[in-house]
């Protein structure tokens, strides 16, 4: 029996150093792709003429401003009668379009996950087969939607009525209507999207969800250089965390990077860093009443940034008092380049509200990017608790998280800063700690490991960032929480906190 033919399409946002090894994993199918199509919505880190001059059998196809558009006319181009969905940056096993194409010939269904077909995501990314491959076709209204990083199907490809302002959402769209309408779908192709995540959940897989982040600081207009402040870096814990996640993921393409926390911050250093460098400022808290100092900080960082990128990563954006709304408004509006990064649902529509969708984006907290080198450390035992006093009685972790006095009480902090170097190269975060205040956060973050690892017991709490931190150190948690921005984060996201091993409060979920 000849195989079926499987095309491949890849949507792409400045996705260029993760797509090599996509399409390497492609190049090595026992089962060719028929095509390989990258479909590019407005990258800006030179992928065209990266295609051009590595992978010339590859065809892109740009999205430009018109998303639904562009996916109509790729999938008109297609000639294989099957398509499959990649995620820029899986690396698939050799076998993986062989195992889909015999798969979808032996089902009758319209739509067909991964995971249908037995793939599951390994914790340095890759995505490997399952031991049982019961295929099984999805026709029906609640297919699970989120970071399923490939499927098969047809789906009718109707003329563009209209602009999309998403790539990823118009695919989303599709699939939706593909399950609706089942057994009437005809020609075509497409299948399922796991890139920008709609608000109110969709990524449910955690190397999806750090890659999100990845995605937005790969973004960021200049690649020579940035600077990331910590507004709260300098008294909290979480505040330290979250920028030490910011520095990897903005360093980790080579960018000469400039950390600081606000204790540390000159308007000398800051003019010293190259003109087009982004900013990019993150904060815990959320921007209410209680934390309006932040706002402050954070208006005189946009006001001293001139015509730089600005980018603020804040954990909720509801404001308590006109005042505040109305000079965040003021400052956003006013910058020439400024993005809020939100990380709730909730907060999201409601800045979505206030200032448009080019000013927004719905991101992970940058503490998330130290999630894969902590449960690597966890999971190949590079570390043990005992190594770093973690068996002395100390705080609980989140009156640890709450002061940096307590942060590193019981333990041996001259141990974890012997100790850092030595991982940072194991786990290959060397070339982004450079500064002397990248080392001392990575330090913190083994000492808050060791505090987190010497109980074994599930962890209860309601403050997010406790639960966070604990389920990346590989605790299991139970989080009950009893404030509504807790709430909303915990509804955003629920497939990577279950992932992560964290459970969520009944009350919550319903919420």
């Amino acid at each position: 029996m000849t195989a079926i033919g499987i095309a491949v399409l890849i949507p792409v946002r400045n996705a260029r150093h993760r797509l090599w090894r996509s399409l390497a994993s492609l190049a090595a199918q026992s089962l060719p792709p028929a095509q390989v199509l990258v479909l590019d919505e407005g990258s800006t880190d030179g992928l065209a003429d990266w295609l051009r001059l590595r992978w010339p059998g590859v065809e892109l196809w740009p999205a430009g401003g018109e998303p639904c558009r562009a996916l109509a006319t790729a999938l008109a181009g297609i000639t294989a009668p099957v398509v499959a969905l990649m995620e820029p940056g899986d690396r698939w096993p050799g076998s993986h379009l062989a195992t889909l194409a015999a798969a979808w010939a032996e089902s009758d269904a319209e739509v067909m996950m991964v995971p249908a077909t037995g793939l599951e995501r390994t914790v340095d990314g890759r995505l490997e087969a399952r031991q049982h491959l019961p295929a099984e076709g999805i026709g029906h209204d609640t297919m699970p939607l989120g970071a399923l990083s490939a499927a098969v199907g047809r789906l009718r490809t109707p003329a563009p009525d209209k602009a999309s302002t998403s790539l990823v959402g118009e695919i989303r769209a599709r699939l939706r209507r593909a399950v609706r309408i089942g057994k009437a779908v005809t020609a075509g192709a497409v299948l399922v999207s796991a890139g920008e995540p709609e608000p109110g959940g969709g990524v449910t897989d955690l190397m999806a969800w750090t890659d999100l982040l990845d995605e937005r600081t790969a973004g960021l207009p200049s690649a020579s250089g940035a600077v990331v402040v910590g507004l709260e870096a300098a008294s909290r814990p979480s505040g330290l965390l979250d920028l030490l996640g910011m520095a990897l993921t903005a360093g980790a393409g080579g960018r000469r990077l400039q950390a600081t926390t606000l204790a540390d911050l000159t308007w000398t250093a800051l003019r010293a860093v190259p003109e087009g460098a982004p900013i990019v400022v993150t904060t815990p808290a959320p921007l209410d009443l209680r934390h309006a100092g932040d706002q402050l900080c954070m208006e005189e960082l946009v006001r001293r940034s001139g015509k730089r990128p600005v980018r603020l990563a804040v954990r909720s954006l509801l404001p308590s008092s006109p005042t505040l709304l109305s000079r965040l408004i003021e400052t956003v509006t006013g910058h020439p380049d400024l993005e809020l990064w939100v990380n709730d649902a909730v907060g999201y529509r409601y800045a979505v509200s206030l200032l448009g969708r080019s000013h927004v984006r719905l991101t992970p907290p940058p503490l998330m990017a130290l999630a894969n080198s902590l449960r690597h450390m966890t999971e190949r035992q590079l570390l043990l608790p005992e190594m770093l006093g973690g068996d002395a009685p100390g705080p609980d972790l989140a009156a640890r998280l709450a002061d940096l006095a307590l942060w590193p009480e019981g333990l041996n902090v001259d141990a974890a800063r012997r100790l850092g170097p030595a991982l940072a190269r194991v786990l290959g975060l060397s070339p982004v700690l450079r500064s002397t205040l990248l080392q001392q956060a990575w330090a913190m973050t083994l000492l808050g490991w060791a505090a987190a690892r010497s109980a074994s017991e599930p962890l209860r709490t309601g403050d997010l960032d406790t639960a966070l931190f604990a389920a990346m150190c590989g605790r299991i948690v139970h989080l009950e929480p009893d404030d509504g921005k807790v709430r909303d984060f915990a509804a955003t996201w629920p497939g990577v906190l279950t992932t992560l091993g964290v459970t969520v409060a009944e009350a919550t979920r319903a919420a």
